[in-house]
């Protein structure tokens, strides 16, 4: 059985509960999901099994250690990150990226620009229920793959001379403007 895993704090800002309502109620896919649940996901998950009593919906509720976190990317075939018009990163596509699974993502900001620009895996606008739907009937039957060789620009800048080199831009930085290096320079 494939597993989708939608991991970290959940609440409604994460896209969880748009996540749990657009799940393909006829899939054999499961989609896990690990991490402190909000209230409104609480809810989410009832109206859901209310509706579905069999779905394929499972729910570890709580903090997470990292063992949990690390079995749970371990176990999914797919990782989704579907926060609604997040801007910034995250740690889950971090994760992701590190265990080489797929991702299931929003297509905006950091998160869309990382999953196109090195060959993640399928960007959908969250915010859109269809679209949302659309995309995880697909990958339920299609499951979303990794271009390695787009990705290996990023795996290669991630490595611990360049960490160390970014620290000690960041802690000693003399006033000369030293850029930081960034993997999506040499795309084009």
């Amino acid at each position: 059985e494939r597993v989708f895993l939608a991991a970290g704090e959940h609440a409604i800002r994460k896209g969880t509960h748009q996540l749990i309502a657009c799940w393909p109620e006829d899939s054999n896919a499961m989609l896990l999901v690990v991490g402190r649940c909000s209230k409104e996901i609480h809810q989410a998950i009832e109206e859901r099994r209310s509706r579905s009593p069999g779905d394929r919906i499972r729910v570890i509720d709580g903090p997470i250690d990292a063992d949990t976190y690390n079995n749970a990317l371990c176990a999914a075939d797919v990782v989704t990150v579907c926060y609604p018009r997040h801007f910034g990163a995250s740690g889950v596509l971090c994760g992701a990226i590190a265990y080489r699974r797929p991702v299931l993502g929003s297509d905006y900001g950091c998160i869309g620009d990382t999953i196109r620009s090195f060959g993640l895996g399928t960007a959908v606008d969250c915010r859109d229920a269809a679209a949302l739907r659309n995309a995880l009937s697909r990958a339920t039957i299609d499951l979303p793959t990794i271009e390695e060789s787009r990705l290996r620009p990023l795996t290669e800048f991630q490595t611990r001379s360049n960490l160390k080199a970014t620290i000690r831009n960041w802690m000693f930085d003399d006033g000369e403007g030293t850029s930081i290096p960034f993997p999506f320079q040499d795309l084009r």
